[in-house]
């Protein structure tokens, strides 16, 4: 499909491709990171000890998507549409909406931090693995800090200024990295057990997850600047707080609700896994060694592509939004760019699916062992199918 000039050449292409360009060199470098901090510790815990640290972390994703999935979404559409009107009104909406949306996500944010804290030994429970409750609630606090950094990306998003987010996922993943290798080696060095070590080589999440935090919030007062964020007095007829914050989760909650049923069924896979394979005879050890290996290996190689795609998806809802609002020629230019979008998916959603399900082994013996990698290339193989599907989904 051919898309005119023009719509390159506008204001809003420009504002999309440099939004897209932050958030894709971000995305990248902060899967390198993880990547980096997966492949060593994968060597440094083995499968076992990677069962604990991804035990943890399955249960942290479900909280993480029930905070943060609809949210920053919601926050964004609805801060794009007050930044694209022109009354004297603007600054005021954009300030308040600021607000609502801070305050929302620290309370969720608190709540869920805290549920994880307390329920760590339940959670373990549940999934056969009493030791797992320790990396469980090393990784609690990591909710609070991201919770907060959402709220301002998805303010961040709505305004059309993606830099301030891309900033902070690259200096949060460095700090998962550094943190997280260091505190693993230091917790060996002392001695601590196996599900200790796992604790201390996540609690890297949680340090990184502050320190992205606070540039999100450093990064406030310069957007306000740039935005006329202060400019504006609050005018006398104004809907009362309560109704905007009612719209921002009638918006939030079908995202919400789609996303925290796509990461509940990853903690279910961790709870469903290891009982079958004890039921079938397999050793609680091996069971946890070969789960450790599924999501060391296989999970994070399948989670790759998506990082092309959602740069793409996050720059475009406030364009879509803006798009929408405008009179002339809006819904055309809108369509237009969906369009575009979802074609150029394809082509890279294609030759991914072929090529890991293709060179499994291969990709996998780049970056572990040669036992470790043999045992998860079936996996990739039969996962590598849905890749397609997954990219597409993004997208829509």
């Amino acid at each position: 499909m051919r898309i005119k000039e023009s719509v390159f050449q506008s204001r809003i292409g420009r504002q999309f491709f440099s939004g897209v360009f932050f958030l894709t060199l971000s995305n990248v470098l902060t899967k390198v990171c993880g990547l980096f901090l997966k492949v060593p510790l994968t060597h440094m815990l083995g499968d076992d000890g990677m069962g604990y640290f991804n035990l943890a972390y399955a249960v942290y994703k479900w909280f993480y998507m029930i905070s943060t999935a609809g949210l920053p979404v919601a926050a964004a559409v609805m801060t794009a549409r007050y930044a694209a009107e022109t009354t004297e009104q603007r600054g005021y909406l954009l300030r308040r909406m600021r607000n609502v949306t801070l305050g929302s996500f620290c309370a969720v944010g608190l709540a869920g931090s805290l549920c994880m804290w307390i329920g760590a030994p339940l959670f373990a429970s549940l999934q056969k693995v009493d030791d797992a409750s320790y990396a469980i609630a090393a990784i609690a606090p990591a909710l609070f800090f991201i919770c907060i950094a959402s709220a301002l990306r998805g303010w961040y998003q709505g305004l059309g200024t993606m830099l301030p987010a891309s900033v902070s996922q690259v200096i949060e993943a460095v700090a998962k990295m550094g943190f997280g290798l260091l505190l693993g080696a230091y917790a060996i060095r002392r001695g601590k057990s196996l599900c200790v070590i796992a604790a201390y080589a996540i609690s890297g999440l949680s340090i990184g997850s502050f320190l992205g935090m606070l540039v999100m919030l450093a990064a406030m007062l310069p957007v306000q600047r740039k935005h006329g964020v202060f400019k504006t007095e609050r005018p006398r007829n104004t809907e009362p707080w309560t109704v905007l914050l009612g719209r921002l989760w009638r918006f939030a909650l079908p995202v919400t609700f789609s996303a925290s049923v796509m990461s509940l069924c990853d903690m279910l896979d961790s709870m469903i896994v290891i009982r079958r394979l004890s039921g079938c005879g397999v050793p609680p050890e091996q069971a946890l060694r070969l789960f450790g290996n599924y999501t060391s290996l296989a999970v994070p190689m399948f989670n790759l592509p998506p990082i092309l795609i959602y740069p793409v998806t996050t720059a475009l809802i406030p364009i879509i939004t803006a798009a929408s609002g405008r009179k002339k020629d809006g819904n055309r230019k809108r369509d237009e760019m969906i369009r575009t979008a979802l074609i150029v998916t394809s082509w890279i959603a294609l030759p991914c699916t072929a090529g890991m399900s293709v060179l499994a082994k291969p990709l996998l013996s780049l970056l572990y062992r040669e036992d470790l990698a043999a045992t998860g290339a079936p996996l990739l193989q039969i996962l590598a199918f849905a890749v397609y599907f997954l990219l597409m989904l993004a997208m829509t």
